[in-house]
């Protein structure tokens, strides 16, 4: 289906549109043609290069058609299912990637350079390990505290014990707080 209505842009649609180089390629062309005659001739390209600049811009900037033979087109029905299966590439960031670089780099200036790699993997390790520990000091610190607080909480519930009352009635609100 896409490739048919792209083949009808292209068929039905484009030659109606006259489109042509911009001035910027037809100018990097011309340097390229005069770079390639220099290769041949074995002159320097400044001075074959003013003839064939003359040359380009007799002929004008060349007609630009869509091109349908390219890789870019080929892939575009692939997309829909890529991006149902990966999620679209603007939720993408290389953030991670550069941090931890940075991170190699850091463990890279604490070797001796003599087998960095060992060096390097020994003290990610470490880290690792201090890090692990550290999470496990501060889970105990935390339940040591919200162990207090669950029994402070559980002392003052029992300080302020109210009558009974059916459930018809409004509640009652305590006296302190």
């Amino acid at each position: 289906m896409l490739g048919a209505k792209l083949r009808h842009l292209v068929n039905n649609i484009c030659p109606h549109y006259h489109t042509k180089e911009l001035p910027g390629e037809e100018v990097a062309r011309g340097r390229c043609k005069a770079a390639k005659s220099a290769k041949v001739t074995n002159q320097p390209a400044t001075q074959v290069g003013t003839a064939v600049s003359t040359q380009n811009r007799v002929q004008g900037p060349k007609r630009k058609l869509l091109n349908l033979c390219t890789y870019k087109l080929h892939a575009l029905g692939d997309y829909i299912l890529q991006i149902l299966w990966f999620g679209t590439t603007d939720s993408y960031s290389t953030q991670t990637s550069e941090l931890q670089h940075r991170r190699v780099k850091h463990f890279y200036a604490r070797t001796n350079k003599n087998g960095a790699n060992i060096q390097i993997a020994r003290l990610q390790r470490r880290e690792e390990l201090l890090q692990r520990k550290q999470a496990q000091v501060h889970k105990h610190l935390l339940s040591k505290k919200t162990q207090a607080k669950v029994q402070a909480a559980l002392a003052q519930d029992e300080l302020e014990l109210l009558a009974y009352t059916p459930p018809i009635t409004y509640p009652t609100l305590a006296t302190s707080h």
